[in-house]
């Protein structure tokens, strides 16, 4: 019986089958990496979708990657990235001289954006190679989950973030309870993942990063939304980031790509994004940040 990894709940939906051969090929000409050892020999993977939450999730539960994978996408250059929305919405939830725990640290970019602005901040990171390059910049990094964490460290932070961390994780809502445990009553868990009410992936459900073994969960509004009960918060906020210029053009090519004639496509995308940049027209981007408020008086 399949359960959701947020609710426990059985109140399941099957949603999609996903071929593995597709995946695992895709991952070796685009990237260069053989990730068919994460699928155990499966032929296909499972989406299913949450029914209390719109929550959706991969099945089985153990084709997350290890270090090796992460070891591996390290090395382009675009996959720890530089500042972005998300990490400027969290800077702005943070007051100076609080004390900060950033869970998947990586190579320490978001430390290094927040010590510039006084905020005392810590990293957690299970990619050693990562981690090892964040505690060369001077930053205090634990190398630890926050699972084996949490017990020694109950109310020390004022903010923990998890800055596109969660859609890598099978076991949301364990570990989710273990990140309120070092919170502060009163303290905020920003979390901020993938948007998946999407512009990109509605058209491109094989988009290779939104997948096992790299992604294992699937957000959006509701979702983050409803897991708030579940994640036993006092109160949520979900922001949905603006789409960047830079992206228009991203967006209305996988539109046309679906909706428009072939013979039309490339006049309709520059038309159609040059016409939304101009007048500003409000769609979703990229990302979600959520914002949860551990029950109790803040100090």
């Amino acid at each position: 019986m399949i359960s959701s990894p947020l609710t426990g709940s059985n109140d399941v939906t099957p949603l999609m089958e996903f071929n593995t051969a597709l995946i695992t090929d895709g991952y070796r000409n685009e990237l260069g990496i053989d990730v068919s050892e994460y699928f155990f020999g499966l032929k296909s993977i499972q989406l299913y979708r949450c029914n209390s939450t719109g929550y959706r999730f991969f099945h089985p539960e153990n084709l997350a990657g290890n270090e090796s994978l992460y070891r591996h996408l390290e090395n382009f250059d675009w996959y720890y990235s530089r500042w972005k929305w998300e990490n400027d919405f969290a800077l702005q939830q943070m007051q100076p001289g609080q004390r900060v725990l950033d869970i998947g640290c990586g190579d320490g970019f978001f430390l290094d954006g927040l010590s510039k602005r006084g905020i005392r901040c810590e990293g957690m990171e299970t990619n050693y190679s990562a981690a090892e390059k964040a505690t060369k910049k001077g930053h205090t990094v634990h190398v630890s989950t926050i699972q084996n964490f949490s017990p020694a460290n109950k109310d020390v932070y004022d903010v923990v973030c998890a800055m596109q961390v969660l859609e890598h994780i099978y076991n949301v809502q364990d570990f989710v309870a273990h990140a309120m445990l070092v919170l502060k009553p009163g303290g905020k868990l920003i979390i901020a993942v993938p948007n998946n009410n999407p512009f990109l992936y509605r058209h491109d459900a094989y988009t290779l990063l939104n997948l096992p073994p790299h992604h294992m969960g699937w957000w959006n509004k509701e979702s983050l939304l409803n897991a708030a009960k579940y994640f036993s918060a006092e109160s949520c906020n979900v922001t949905v980031e603006p789409l960047q210029d830079n992206e228009r053009y991203t967006y209305f090519m996988k539109y046309a790509e679906v909706n428009i004639p072939s013979a039309l496509r490339s006049f309709y995308t520059r038309l159609r994004a040059k016409y939304s940049r101009i007048v500003k027209e409000k769609r979703d981007g990229r990302n979600l940040v959520a914002v949860y408020t551990k029950p109790g008086k803040a100090a």
